[in-house]
């Protein structure tokens, strides 16, 4: 970034399905665009469908790094009620997902 580079929506994506908490702060400061705006190409998930998707399909051995992930997400005004392409918000994709009983993912 210092040389030139420009941050993308395409790395706020990756580091918020991974939980990269430290690096989606970075990256949100420097970040030309609306963050609100950020959507995936093909299922309109917004930065917060990420990182719920992230917290239900990668190791959960850290879920803190995802909750500070969500809160930066809240914190750079993404709605918590925007809805994908299918028509549900971040939270209805992670508790209406079948790894929600399957994984005991309420503890």
């Amino acid at each position: 970034v210092t040389q030139g580079s420009k941050v993308t929506s395409h790395e706020l994506v990756l580091v918020a399905f991974g939980g990269f908490v430290e690096s989606l702060d970075v990256l949100l400061q420097l970040y030309p665009g609306r963050v609100p705006d950020i959507r995936t190409d093909g299922g309109k998930h917004s930065l917060l469908h990420l990182v719920c998707i992230g917290i239900r399909n990668l190791e959960r051995d850290t879920p803190e790094r995802y909750l500070k992930c969500a809160e930066l997400a809240l914190a750079w005004n993404v709605p918590v009620d925007d809805l994908d392409a299918r028509g549900r918000s971040c939270l209805q994709h992670y508790v209406g997902h079948p790894h929600w009983v399957e994984r005991n993912l309420e503890s």
